[in-house]
């Protein structure tokens, strides 16, 4: 009988041992599931935090597509302007250059025939009054300066200046949006 007793103070000894044992293992994995917990707390703040920035990131993105949509639009503007002027203002400029031209003809000409008059007055007087020298140096004064001009060419017309000022605004504009799209997809591609 006393060995019975002892056998099952033994075997009650071992089964609280395995209860301690049991009770051990499951506090580990409480603990264990507790740092799962936080650790998929942590990592679910993260992914919110990602689809924020992820939103705000679109958003921006789409706002810089629709910035270049206008750009593009203006720039392809300001291109279709420019032919047209160019087509429109082509035969007017070869009008004015050619009216200019013919102005300076008929100037030339009138200047020409200015100075054979003048030459002929001058040996005019040269032939009736070849020893008054003083009078001829008077008429002189007079005739000489009446023989010189300046010859003035049709000045060239810049018709393009604006429109090349325009151009390269719309290039920096250009530059500056293509240099903040790169920074956005930079920005996705982390």
């Amino acid at each position: 009988m006393m060995e019975e007793l002892t056998d099952l103070r033994n075997a009650n000894k071992s089964i609280q041992q395995e209860l301690t044992d049991i009770q051990e293992q499951l506090n580990d994995v409480t603990q264990s599931r507790e740092r799962l917990r936080i650790k998929l707390s942590d990592v679910r703040g993260q992914l919110n935090a990602a689809k924020h920035d992820n939103r705000l990131l679109i958003t921006q993105y789409d706002k810089l597509s629709e910035e270049y949509a206008v750009l593009a639009a203006e720039i392809n503007n300001n291109r279709q302007r420019l032919h047209d002027i160019r087509s429109s203002s082509s035969s007017d400029y070869n009008d004015k250059v050619i009216k200019k031209k013919q102005k300076y003809k008929t100037q030339r000409v009138s200047k020409e025939n200015h100075r054979a008059e003048i030459n002929k007055l001058n040996k005019i007087v040269t032939e009736h009054v070849p020893d008054d020298k003083p009078l001829i140096n008077e008429i002189n004064k007079i005739l000489v300066p009446m023989t010189l001009s300046t010859r003035k060419k049709p000045a060239d017309v810049d018709l393009d200046a604006e429109f090349r000022e325009q151009q390269r605004r719309d290039q920096i504009a250009k530059m500056e949006f293509d240099e903040r799209l790169q920074q956005v997809r930079k920005m996705f591609n982390r």
